[in-house]
């Protein structure tokens, strides 16, 4: 019969399938969550439809930020110079600076403006013979840094060059410095100069007649080559046996350097060579431990033909 109602499982009233109309039903029962039993309503009142479980919100992560734009990278080169004493080895000697020219003391290198006023007086005087101040900045340098035992500052006919090399042993606190001149007059100049700056302690100024090779104290670590460029040569053949490997020979001169000399440090296969433009050119060159295999003359096995 349309309309009528019968008892429910649950002991409730449902409409019949046959006839309902949609409307009259009532609202939708829920299902009971993990098989529980449905409360039975009360005066005919609809059932309790609980509210649908919403999921939880995930928290979402927290923004980041801005911070400040990342740093480059920065890679910088430089050579530390200290008195400190090395690893198994005896301390140095503390930096004497004990020259003075007139009443002001050297003391700051190169950089002393008392140094710099004894250096502008010489190349006034040395004139069209004096090399550049570069050069000179250069000596010191690689003297202040290399710490070389023996140095030889060769044919110099004004002491431009002896001048830096010898403030640069007096700084590093070790080290001796020979000078050889090519003449007698040179050596004086070079000696009253040397004594004007201060530096007589940390020189030794030898003639023309002198035998070179047998004054140095001990293995030659640097070796300085100034005057005539036709002598360079055979300098350098007299002193190789005092080299050990690493040793440098810087070469430098206002003439054209010889053709002799530059074949012996870029073509032997015995040194590794450099030129730099500084000044009118130099050429600098470093003793190799072995001769390179690159000019070595050819090998001919025995028995074979040519």
């Amino acid at each position: 019969v349309p309309g009528r109602r019968a008892a429910g499982p649950g002991g409730g009233n449902r409409a019949s399938a046959s006839g309902a109309d949609p409307s009259s039903r009532g609202p939708a029962r829920a299902v009971p969550a993990h098989g529980s039993a449905e409360p039975a309503p009360r005066n005919g009142a609809p059932p309790l439809v609980p509210a649908p479980r919403s999921a939880p919100e995930s928290p979402s992560p927290p923004t980041a930020s801005p911070g400040p734009e990342p740093r480059r990278p920065v890679l910088v080169l430089a050579a530390r110079h200290t008195d400190a004493p090395t690893a198994g080895g005896p301390a140095r000697p503390a930096r004497r600076d004990t020259g003075a020219v007139g009443n002001t003391a050297i003391g700051g290198g190169l950089d002393d403006p008392a140094v710099g006023a004894l250096l502008c007086a010489l190349r006034a005087q040395a004139g069209a013979e004096a090399l550049p101040r570069d050069i000179g900045g250069l000596l010191y340098s690689l003297v202040r840094v290399r710490r070389p035992g023996v140095t030889v500052d060769h044919g110099g006919a004004w002491p431009d060059t002896a001048v830096p090399l010898a403030a640069a042993v007096r700084d590093n606190g070790s080290g001796h410095l020979v000078c050889r001149a090519p003449g007698r007059s040179a050596a004086g100049r070079t000696r009253a100069w040397l004594e004007r700056a201060g530096l007589t302690p940390w020189a030794r100024v030898l003639g023309p007649f002198a035998d070179l090779a047998a004054s140095l104290p001990g293995p030659l670590d640097l070796l300085v080559l100034r005057g005539r460029p036709d002598t360079w040569r055979a300098t350098l053949e007299l002193l190789e046996p005092m080299m050990r490997p690493g040793t440098q020979v810087v070469a430098g001169s206002r003439h054209a350097l010889p053709d002799d000399y530059l074949h012996r440090v870029r073509s032997s296969g015995r040194y590794l060579s450099l030129a730099l433009p500084i000044g009118d050119g130099l050429e600098v060159s470093s003793r190799l431990a072995h001769p390179s295999r690159a000019t070595l003359p050819p090998r001919t096995d025995p028995g074979t033909s040519s």
